[in-house]
Order: structure tokens, then C-alpha cells, then sequence
């Protein structure tokens, strides 16, 4: 029981602090240049946002994505 308690240390506070929820913003942009070619840019956490989804695990910070997709 005393190594649960240790794991949740804070736990209270970090729920007190942070009882509003965040808001997370991801952003998709796609583009047919013709019937074969297409070029995407994805954004995941677009305003770079430090949040946790649980406590003590921070999750990754803004993501771009560049693809290029070919169809023959």
C-alpha cells in the first residue's frame, strides 16, 4: 500500500490545479493536384500545448506531417 501511495503523490494537487480540461487542436490540409497526385499537411497539437492525458505523462509536443501520395 505505501508503494501506491508513493506513485500518486501529488495526484490531489495536479487534479485541483487542472480541473478545466484542455483543448487540443490538430489541423489537416490536403490537395489534388491531378487524378494520381495528391500532397497532404497534417498538424497534430497544432498551438504546441503541453497537456497530459493522466497524470505524470506529458504528451508529445506539435507534429507536422508531410505526404506525398502517388496513386497509379
Amino acid at each position: 500500500m505505501l508503494y501506491l501511495m508513493n506513485c500518486f503523490q501529488g495526484l490531489k494537487g495536479i487534479r485541483y490545479e487542472h480541473d478545466k480540461g484542455d483543448w487540443i487542436y490538430d489541423a489537416n490540409i490536403s490537395y489534388k493536384l491531378n487524378s494520381q497526385i495528391a500532397l497532404s499537411v497534417i498538424s497534430r497539437n497544432l498551438f504546441n500545448h503541453e497537456y497530459s492525458g493522466i497524470p505524470s505523462q506529458l504528451e508529445a509536443p506539435r507534429m507536422w506531417l508531410f505526404q506525398f501520395v502517388i496513386t497509379p
